[in-house]
């Protein structure tokens, strides 16, 4: 396992922590294609918070072009099951997801946070008939190499598109009729089911002794000791571990007080989304860094981490934040397959 992604060194090996100074635009550019199994960007929202940063573009067509730029580099260095989070305004949101969707990825969910100690909701009904407050956040939530050529499948996202790419070329590469490869799997009745042609279409997914049988058999074929599905089964797969979340997330803000960032997400946020996502060693992205909450939890649960931070002070901080983080002697993770119980990501929806 590296220490690097490319020039940069990760966290927790780089004594700076992995956090880096400069635009996100620029420092991603540096970035191997397909090596982060995570990202969590909380940009700027555009005109909400009363900071200088916040209300730098002229116009929210200038802003979504600027989300675009960094959402390339992103989308480029995810790895083939990676994912990738956007936290956003519920009104901007709109305008940035037309952009983000044009990308190397396709939308898995747009995610609604409810918070749920939002101060507004005490006040009295007579305060509120004039407008709806706002008690939410939205998350746009990506997966790497999901494409949606009709409207249809925007219903119905091929999450399994990594593997079906990967099926489909790998037995033509060894000259193996598809009708050969779903003879491995008969039905009840004997003959062939359609199971290979829905996976190589990624519509659904082979289980690991599926996926072991076919990679048996096209290897089979091999002349010259020429091998074939060298990829391991869960390089390809989308790993969503723990807890039935669905595109609801209910649970509270940090309060004023206890911020270390004015736009600092709280813990059992990115707790879950790291948990649910990434499995330990993976590389998480963090392009606008902040209060540095994503590359703490990160060094908590053992992963690893890089972060960009165009304000100097802040990413000083950030990083002095994490430097005094301790990690626990072991980190407990979830069985595949099963709920997360022993790990706590937050408010049950």
């Amino acid at each position: 396992m590296t220490d690097r992604l490319g020039p940069y060194l990760l966290g927790p090996n780089d004594e700076n922590q992995g956090i880096y100074t400069g635009d996100a635009r620029e420092l991603a550019r540096a970035i191997p294609d397909e090596n982060v199994g995570l990202c969590i960007a909380d940009p700027p929202y555009f005109r909400v918070a009363d900071e200088v940063w916040d209300r730098q573009w002229k116009d929210i067509d200038e802003y979504a072009n600027w989300c675009l730029e960094w959402g390339q580099e992103v989308a480029r260095g995810l790895a083939a099951n990676g994912s990738c989070f956007v936290f956003g305004d519920e009104k901007n949101i709109a305008y940035v997801q037309t952009k983000l969707d044009t990308l190397a990825w396709g939308l898995l969910n747009s995610i609604v946070w409810v918070k749920t100690n939002y101060t507004m909701l005490k006040a009295s009904p007579e305060a509120m008939r004039s407008f709806r407050p706002q008690a939410e956040e939205r998350i746009l939530f990506y997966g790497r190499d999901i494409s949606f050529p009709s409207f249809s499948e925007v219903r119905n996202p091929k999450a399994a598109q990594p593997m079906a790419q990967y099926l489909r070329s790998e037995r033509k590469r060894a000259k193996v009729p598809m009708r050969e490869v779903a003879a491995l799997f008969p039905s009840k009745t004997g003959n062939p089911t359609g199971c290979i042609s829905n996976w190589e279409l990624g519509y659904n997914f082979p289980l690991p002794d599926q996926y072991a049988a076919i990679r048996e058999y096209l290897n089979s074929h091999g002349q010259n000791g020429t091998k074939y599905l060298r990829r391991e089964y869960e390089d390809l797969r989308r790993p969503f571990f723990g807890g039935r979340y669905t595109d609801v997330w209910e649970g509270p803000l940090i309060s004023a007080s206890h911020k270390e960032h004015s736009c600092h997400k709280p813990e059992w946020i990115i707790r879950r989304m790291i948990l649910t996502t990434t499995r330990p060693g993976d590389i998480i992205l963090e392009p606008f860094a902040g209060s540095g909450e994503v590359c703490k939890q990160a060094r908590l649960l053992g992963r690893r981490w890089l972060a960009f931070e165009i304000d100097p002070d802040t990413a000083e901080q950030a990083r002095e934040r994490v430097r005094n983080t301790q990690p626990p002697l072991f980190v407990m993770e979830p069985e595949q397959g099963t709920e997360l119980v022993s790990i706590d990501t937050g408010p049950m929806p």
